[in-house]
């Protein structure tokens, strides 16, 4: 895959980066909250759980980011590297049934099918044959 698809393919990976980082400050934030106000007493183990849980959707995708970024890098992109961004498109897709529809989950949504797309089209034209200069 030759400059003018990696690094367009870069940059459409940059908001689904932008994404994670605002998953996993929102979902310690929200698990914080929700910890701080229960009045149940809560165990050490179950509060790292919860945090835990709160936080695994922004690290996914930053999973993902770190993933797709490095096969656009290295220019060969698998079935596996398409797999994981449709994975977290349904996850983000699904988050929008939820009743608090917020211009925060949409555009979280739009990002993951960004990347989804993305990652569908480079791996067309990494079957098709189109490769690095150097390779």
């Amino acid at each position: 895959m030759n400059r003018t698809f990696r690094t367009p393919a870069l940059c459409a990976l940059a908001p689904f980066l932008c994404t994670g980082i605002y998953g996993v400050i929102v979902g310690v934030q929200n698990s914080t909250a929700y910890l701080s106000e229960t009045m149940y007493p809560v165990s050490t183990g179950s509060a790292i759980y919860t945090v835990f849980l709160g936080v695994l959707r922004g690290l996914l995708t930053l999973l993902c980011v770190a993933l797709c970024a490095r096969a656009v890098w290295v220019g060969r992109i698998t079935l596996r590297h398409v797999i994981f961004p449709a994975v977290l498109a349904c996850l983000y897709g699904l988050s929008l049934l939820d009743p608090p529809l917020t211009t925060a989950g949409i555009l979280q949504a739009c990002t993951a099918v960004l990347a989804l797309a993305n990652m569908v089209l480079l791996r067309i034209l990494s079957k098709t044959g189109v490769r690095t200069a150097g390779a």
